[in-house]
């Protein structure tokens, strides 16, 4: 087994597991009723809900299949996010991947901007980077705006938010 020899941009911890589900309100109100999270935000459009047990925007997503999300695919692990310190390392890992040659996108999702990676078995890794300190302020309730673009080409430094 190759060791690869990591800069301080790796990722600091597991964030999320965003989930494809038949009925995401369904899995929504199972996360909150029997599993104890809360439902931070949810995004009708995109048939999703965001759910929390406090420390983030989500711990777990779950979005419907039915859905633009979903894409008709079956249930199961949409992806894992891992969080970065900022928004810096969001380049770095770019970097790693262009080198490696895995193909990356972006999303931007306000609260975060992440870069989407598949690895060599097709399961989809995000890692993100948080650009607001207070999440609660930008992310709750129902959410119908559609989210901005962004690519690494916009990323600028003051956006970046130095998190413990």
């Amino acid at each position: 087994m190759q060791t690869v020899q990591h800069d301080p941009f790796g990722p600091r911890r597991l964030g999320h597991a965003n989930l494809y589900v038949t009925d995401w309100e369904k899995s929504a109100e199972f996360y909150v009723n029997v599993v104890g999270l809360e439902e931070v935000y949810r995004r009708p459009k995109v048939m999703a809900a965001f759910l929390s047990n406090g420390n983030t925007h989500h711990e777990i997503a779950v979005m419907g299949i039915s859905g633009p999300a979903g894409r008709g695919l079956p249930p199961g692990l949409n992806h894992l996010g891992f969080e970065l310190a900022h928004q810096a390392a969001l380049v770095a890992t770019f970097n790693h991947a262009s080198t490696a040659g895995v193909a990356a996108y972006t999303e931007d999702h306000d609260v975060a901007r992440g870069l989407y990676l598949t690895d060599p078995d097709g399961n989809q890794v995000e890692v993100y980077a948080d650009t607001v300190k207070d999440w609660r302020t930008q992310r709750h309730g129902t959410i119908m705006a559609d989210s901005p673009t962004w690519s690494l080409a916009d990323t600028a430094e003051t956006r970046d938010i130095p998190l413990p």
